[in-house]
């Protein structure tokens, strides 16, 4: 069930951006909520370091897997570089905290995305909520 898009992204936006991902969430699990964002964060600051224009970000549930897609309009493949002073960590940390994650690429550019697995409810019987529309 695709919950959320937020469109035309630029660089001013990452403060909004993460904001917004955090209101869609579970507040259930801290940790996953985090994970969630610094994942989005990372993929949204590559798309737009990589990009001459803005891109969109989607958020999708099934179950217990969030899916979280940027869409760019770059048709080179976004790939792990080795990390330096300048940077090049995004996506290993991508793959660090995501269960998986990857690229389709299209005429008018790619979609990167990443799939995280929310934790498992507790024996309390506590189940992970539905995703809420910001407040």
């Amino acid at each position: 069930m695709e919950i959320g898009t937020f469109d035309n992204i630029n660089v001013t936006d990452l403060a909004e951006v993460r904001r917004w991902i955090r209101s869609w969430l579970p507040r259930s699990d801290e940790q996953f909520v985090t994970d969630a964002v610094v994942v989005a964060n990372e993929l949204v600051t590559n798309a737009l370091q990589h990009t001459t224009t803005s891109c969109a970000i989607r958020l999708t549930w099934h179950e217990r897997q969030l899916r979280i897609d940027v869409d760019d309009d770059s048709p080179v493949q976004a790939r792990p570089r080795t990390p330096d002073v300048h940077g090049g960590r995004g996506l290993h940390l991508v793959a660090a905290l995501a269960h998986s994650w990857g690229q389709h690429l299209h005429p008018w550019g790619k979609t990167v995305w990443a799939l995280l697995t929310a934790p498992a409810p507790r024996e309390t019987g506590c189940q992970v909520p539905n995703p809420r529309r910001p407040t």
